[in-house]
């Protein structure tokens, strides 16, 4: 069975232009035609393979006014799903936004992508209806309280 690493590659404000670039292509190959996602306001992870190939990503942007992290994008290659590589991006954002003192963390689902939403519920999260639907109104939202 492989090894992977999940690591953390961009915090809001860095100077990275080459992780820059590599999040905005791993975005477009997972979400083609989606509403960019705002890269530098982000926090960004990559999964690594046992040869450092990213095979997978994920973000959270912290909304501090609110207390909340929101988990933007995550996506894991096909050949390397089943591992708990999701699951493990989950909870690494989750520990971001405790350790950010988050009252909890916030995301959105499209209702046929049953793997992350079975990802989700199994670390705790609950469907909720947001004041503002900020994804449209085809997608399920969710959230967890600490």
């Amino acid at each position: 069975m492989p090894k992977y690493r999940v690591r953390l590659v961009y915090r809001p404000g860095e100077d990275k232009p080459a992780v820059l670039e590599k999040i905005a292509e791993l975005d477009e190959s997972f979400f083609p035609g989606c509403q960019k996602e705002p890269l530098k306001e982000n926090f960004w992870w990559y999964v690594l393979d046992e040869k450092d190939r990213v095979v997978g990503y994920a973000g959270m942007r912290y909304l501090k006014d609110e207390g909340f992290g929101y988990f933007s994008r995550a996506g894991i290659l096909e050949k390397h799903r089943g591992q708990g590589l999701h699951k493990r991006l989950i909870a690494t954002r989750i520990k971001m936004a405790r350790r950010l003192e988050g009252e909890g963390v916030i995301t959105y689902v499209a209702p046929s992508n049953n793997a992350s939403m079975n990802a989700l519920v199994s670390r705790g999260f609950r469907l909720y209806t947001p004041e503002r639907k900020w994804a449209g109104t085809d997608f399920l939202y969710l959230r967890l309280e600490f």
